[in-house]
């Protein structure tokens, strides 16, 4: 690799503000999850069915998902 190491932690900064703003997405999708449940079923599973739902029609966070994997992928960096 002919990376320079700066670029590599410019990368692993970036790669890293992108995950912080997805969990930011996430987490507010939870938040509304929870306030509009109608149902009595509710668990752990169920909310999680619910919230990745709202994320997979939520463009931000799709858009970010890949340029985040993208960019993992490019610099050979790890999860």
């Amino acid at each position: 690799m002919s990376e320079q190491p700066a670029d590599i932690e410019a990368a692993r900064a970036q790669v890293a503000a992108w995950q912080a703003r997805m969990e930011e997405i996430r987490a507010a999708a939870q938040v509304e999850v929870l306030e509009a449940w109608t149902t009595p079923w509710k668990n752990d599973e169920t909310v999680k069915v619910k919230v990745n739902a709202r994320l997979a029609s939520n463009k931000e966070f799709r858009e970010i998902m890949v340029k985040t994997r993208e960019a993992k992928a490019e610099w050979g960096l790890s999860s």
